[in-house]
C-alpha cells in the first residue's frame, strides 16, 4: 500500500506544515548511516498486517456538522454526532497513494534529558483520510498536516498507545471524576481558532509547559494548530454554565481531537490549571471514551506514551492499554 522513496540531491526541498519539521529534514541517500537507513526502512513494515486489522475494524463516517446539539449534552450519555451506520471497507477497495517518507535530524528528545531523538514523517493529503487512518494503525500521529511517528536509532522508548473502550471499566474513581464536572456543557465545532480559545491554551501553556517548544506561540501559530488540520477534525469546548443565567458560559477546557475509522484520537487538549480537583484532562478523556461506546468505535488514541517519563503518567491510568510494538498493537500489562 505504501512505497518507501528515497529523496535524491536533485529533488526539491520538502516544505511541511509545523514548524518543528522545518529545517530538520534529511536526505535519504546512500550516504546515510546505517541507523537512520533502518530507521527509514521501517516504512516497509508500517502497512503489513493492515489488511487483517482493518478488514475487522469498524469504521464509521464523520458527523453531520449540520445537525448536531449544541447544549444537550451530559456526562452519562454524550450526545455527540448522530448514530451513523457501520460500513466495512475492506483495505483494497480504497483510493492507493504513493508517498515519500522522510526522517529528521537527530536533536534532543523532549521527554527523556540524555536520550535523542529522531522521527520519520510524511506530508498528508488534504484530499482525503485513508492514509492517515492507515498510519495510525501503525502508531502514527499527527500534528498540523503531518504524520510522524518516532524512529529514534538506539531508543524505543516512544510506544503509540489507545485504549480498548469496550473493556474499560468506569471504577469509582472514575466515576468520582464525571460527577465533578457533570454540570459542563459540551459542544462540538469545527475546527476555527478563537481569541477565547487561546487565551485559556495560553495559560495552560505557560502554567504546565514553559519550557516545551510550545511556550510563547502567538495566536497565529495557535490558529494554525487548530485550522490546518484535516476535514475529520473537530473542537471540543466544555463550558460552565452560568449561575446566574446572566454571563457568558466560562471556556474550562477544550481539545481537538480526529474521527479515525476505527476510533477517535486526542491530538491536543488543555484546560483551566487553576481547577485541580476537577481533573479536566481525565474529564475529557473519558468522555471520549464515552462517546467512542455510543458511536461502536473501538478505540480511544492517545498518542505516545513513555514509561519513564512522569509527564506520560497519567495514560497508563486508562485501561486496558494497548501499545503499537514489533510492529504489530499489543496489551501493555501495567500495574
Amino acid at each position: 500500500l505504501l512505497r518507501k522513496t528515497e529523496t535524491s540531491a536533485q529533488d526539491p526541498p520538502v516544505q511541511t506544515d509545523h514548524d518543528k519539521f522545518q529545517g530538520q529534514t534529511e536526505n535519504s541517500s546512500a550516504s546515510e548511516s546505517s541507523g537512520a537507513r533502518d530507521s527509514a526502512t521501517t516504512a516497509d513494515t508500517f502497512m503489513k498486517d493492515q489488511s487483517a486489522q482493518r478488514n475487522t475494524a469498524c469504521f464509521s463516517q464523520p458527523p453531520d456538522m449540520t445537525s448536531l446539539p449544541q447544549k444537550d449534552l451530559n456526562t452519562s450519555s454524550p450526545k455527540i454526532f448522530p448514530k451513523q451506520p457501520i460500513a466495512h471497507a475492506p483495505v483494497h477497495e480504497l483510493p492507493r497513494f504513493f508517498y515519500h517518507f522522510h526522517t529528521t535530524q537527530l536533536g534532543p528528545c523532549p521527554y527523556l534529558p540524555d536520550r535523542q531523538e529522531r522521527k520519520i514523517w510524511t506530508d498528508l493529503p488534504r484530499y482525503g483520510p485513508e492514509l492517515f487512518d492507515r498510519l495510525s494503525l501503525s502508531g502514527f500521529r499527527r500534528s498540523h498536516m503531518v504524520a510522524y511517528r518516532p524512529a529514534c536509532p538506539q531508543c524505543r522508548a516512544c510506544v503509540a498507545v489507545r485504549i480498548r473502550v469496550k473493556d474499560f471499566i468506569f471504577d469509582k474513581k472514575w466515576r468520582r471524576i464525571e460527577g465533578k464536572n457533570k454540570n459542563l456543557e459540551t459542544t462540538i465545532k469545527n475546527t476555527k481558532a478563537t481569541a477565547e480559545q487561546f487565551s485559556l491554551f495560553n495559560q495552560y501553556i505557560t502554567g504546565r509547559h514553559s519550557h516545551g517548544e510550545m511556550f510563547n506561540m502567538g495566536f497565529l501559530d495557535y490558529r494554525f494548530m487548530i485550522e490546518d488540520s484535516p476535514p475529520e477534525s473537530y473542537m471540543l469546548e466544555f463550558r460552565q454554565p452560568p449561575y446566574d443565567g446572566k454571563n457568558h458560559n466560562t471556556l474550562k477546557a477544550a481539545a481537538l481531537i480526529d474521527q479515525l475509522r476505527d476510533g477517535v484520537s486526542a491530538v491536543y487538549s488543555f484546560y483551566d490549571i487553576k481547577e485541580t480537583q476537577r481533573s479536566f484532562g481525565s474529564y475529557i478523556i473519558l468522555w471520549l471514551i464515552r462517546y467512542a461506546l455510543q458511536q461502536d468505535l473501538p478505540y480511544v488514541y492517545l498518542g505516545f506514551w513513555v514509561s519513564e517519563s512522569p509527564k506520560m503518567a497519567y495514560k497508563a491510568r486508562f485501561k486496558p492499554l494497548e501499545g503499537y510494538k514489533d510492529n504489530h498493537w499489543q496489551d501493555l500489562h501495567l500495574f
